[in-house]
């Protein structure tokens, strides 16, 4: 992997795969109030007034793109979206002159985001629809992206754990770019422990790179039978 990552600069093409969100974030201050207006608005509905809200881009892959083109890197994202998203999308990434959209047409993931303030700490709780990210396999990827891996110095897959298609993704994905540097961000592995094992079995070969936190690393350990790494 050191070898690899001594060949790439800012100047070479990364593609990133697959997860794309429209985040809404909703900020709650007093819990116990908001609860106690939501069960009295339940009994014949109506507006809960004076909530902020902030709506944003968000996805793993998504997010990552976006800081290589902030870098300056040639960077490309592959994703789904519908029309709205897609124009979200092409917006703010218009202002980086060496990125590149591939958006398949499809239905985006949504979160809303609950965030508490829990003390001096900020909590929150997530409430997703995958959409169009939870099956986007091989299948999705036409001539134009297949290209844009061929021509890659890197390939990131983001957010496997969201995506019941991830292995077959990264697969396709790192044999159409043999040469590059290949990086693997799982996310949250808790529901699919066994299957992620697995699935690293199946791809180190062609896997450079495996980014992982405390948590899962954890969960990953348990599951060759080694325990915790504390």
């Amino acid at each position: 992997m050191l070898e690899k990552l001594d060949t790439i600069n800012l100047v070479d093409p990364v593609v990133v795969l697959n997860d794309f969100f429209l985040d809404r974030i909703i900020s709650i201050s007093d819990l116990d109030k908001v609860y106690s207006q939501i069960i009295e608005k339940s009994k014949l509905g109506g507006s809960i007034r004076g909530i902020p809200q902030k709506d944003l881009k968000g996805g793993n892959a998504t997010n990552v793109a976006y800081a290589l083109a902030r870098l300056g890197c040639p960077v490309s994202l592959i994703t789904v979206a519908d029309k709205a998203g897609s124009a979200l999308l092409t917006e703010v990434f218009s202002e980086f002159e060496h990125a590149s959209l591939f958006v398949i047409d499809g239905k985006p993931g949504r979160t809303t985001a609950l965030e508490f303030q829990d003390g001096k700490n900020i909590v929150n709780i997530m409430l997703s629809d995958l959409g169009d990210n939870e099956n986007f396999g091989p299948e999705k990827l036409g001539a134009r992206e297949q290209q844009a891996l061929k021509n890659s110095k890197a390939v990131i897959v983001a957010n496997w754990a969201s995506n019941k298609k991830g292995t077959e993704l990264s697969k396709f994905a790192f044999e159409k770019s043999s040469a590059a540097l290949h990086f693997l961000d799982p996310a949250d592995i808790q529901t699919r422990p066994k299957e992620f094992k697995e699935a690293l079995e199946e791809l180190h070969f062609g896997l450079n790179s495996l980014c992982i936190n405390e948590n899962e690393c954890n969960i990953l350990l348990k599951q060759y039978g080694l325990g915790s790494h504390l």
